[in-house]
């Protein structure tokens, strides 16, 4: 099963958002006037009416337009709402002629909410201070629809010919009936508008809020563990496992350090750690460990995983070197412990192990500028060692020295 992602999950995957797309704005004319046709007409005649076909093809390209031309000005959001009313009028006046369809009703009002929708739609974007009263202007324009197509409905419904004026329309808005179904709509459509702009004023705080932890957490963890863990499919427990485990930290900084103000070390090491994580992700290795001017990490074994180390190490040098500072990195492989640790109220993702030991003490013998890998990390990449010089480690604890190779 395809997991979503936390960002879909806050603004709502492709076909979540052209579905709102649809319903509540491309496609809602539509809906209301095939509901009326099929009512009236029945379920086969409304069928048969290619034109029924039409309007929904051109809603459909609409909301498909909208939604994959991305983010756009308040003009394009506006001529946007505008595609499937041309799209229709052009096809269906090349199909009945112009005066068949300028004489319909009908796509009067699909003109008409069409305009005034994509007139809310611009004044929306680009006045933001309203947003309440214009949510609520939207749904009541969204609900005029119903005794819209139910006024023209029953106007035209007699074979006597009627004038429509200013006088009659008033009139007609007057009798008890179409009064109670007028004002019924509107107080509807304004009920939704209120509860609209409840819902969406939480909705914002709601993304606000998630957005802000889910930055927090990449702080710790990587993007899979945090969508894995939102998926409630993470695991806690450590397990065993085999790992390529890197070691790297600043030679001289010590000595630096004690020469530079605070905020030029924070300075430096903020740009030193950005690089560094940077290279890491991109080589496939897990969220980076920073300890003073030191970083940890792992991978899982990989043939062209020594490119990857030393382009880290390329980068990490130059971008210490206006410092005059430089790095030593040290590389084993063993099998460590992975797993969530911690207490109930901080955890994180670690390895631990006696390899973990190791490759420090690999990293503390590396050299300015040099990289060490351990027998065994050259032993699983199947690095020829022949051309690299290879010099015995003394590791604490261990009663046997550790053969290294040292790699540009």
């Amino acid at each position: 099963m395809k997991t979503i992602s936390i960002s879909q999950r806050i603004e709502g995957t492709p076909k979540e958002r052209m579905l709102r797309e649809f319903f509540l704005n491309s496609g809602l004319f539509q809906i209301f006037f095939l509901t009326y046709i099929a009512v009236n007409d029945g379920i086969r005649a409304t069928l048969a009416d290619p034109a029924n076909y039409l309007l929904l093809i051109s809603a459909v390209l609409q909301t498909w337009v909208i939604e994959y031309s991305g983010r756009h000005s308040a003009w394009k959001s506006a001529l946007y709402l505008l595609i499937a009313p041309v799209a229709y009028s052009l096809v269906d006046v090349a199909l009945d002629g112009w005066a068949k369809f300028i004489n319909s009703p009908y796509h009067l009002i699909y003109w008409a909410f069409s305009v005034l929708l994509a007139l809310l739609t611009y004044w929306r974007s680009r006045q933001q201070s309203l947003v309440h009263l214009q949510t609520i202007l939207m749904n009541l324009l969204r609900v005029s629809l119903f005794p819209s197509l139910y006024f023209f409905a029953e106007w035209y419904s007699t074979e006597i010919a009627r004038v429509l004026t200013y006088a009659s329309f008033i009139e007609y808005w007057s009798l008890p009936g179409h009064a109670y179904i007028l004002s019924s709509s509107l107080m509807f459509g304004f009920l939704i508008g209120v509860s609209e702009a409840s819902r969406n004023q939480s909705f914002a705080l709601l993304q606000h809020i998630a957005k802000r932890l889910h930055e927090l957490t990449g702080w710790s963890f990587d993007e899979a563990f945090t969508e894995s863990s939102v998926e409630g499919v993470v695991s806690i427990q450590g397990q065993r496992t085999q790992k390529i485990i890197l070691f790297m930290d600043i030679r001289g900084f010590t000595q630096w350090s004690e020469k530079h103000q605070l905020q030029e070390i924070i300075a430096m090491l903020n740009e030193y750690y950005e690089t560094a994580e940077q290279c890491i992700v991109n080589a496939g290795g897990a969220k980076p460990q920073f300890t003073g001017d030191e970083v940890m990490t792992w991978f899982a074994p990989d043939n062209n995983l020594l490119e990857r180390i030393q382009a880290l190490k390329k980068m990490s040098i130059d971008q210490l070197k206006q410092s005059g500072l430089t790095v030593g990195i040290g590389v084993h492989y063993g099998e460590v412990i992975e797993g969530l640790v911690g207490s109930n109220t901080t955890k994180a993702i670690r390895i631990t192990g006696d390899p973990v030991n190791t490759c420090a003490r690999i990293c503390s013998a590396a050299l300015p500028g040099e990289l060490l890998l351990s027998e065994d990390a050259t032993g699983v990449l199947k690095l020829i060692t022949t051309d690299h010089e290879a010099r015995q480690v003394v590791a604490k604890g261990k009663q046997q020295t550790l053969k290294v190779y040292g790699f540009i």
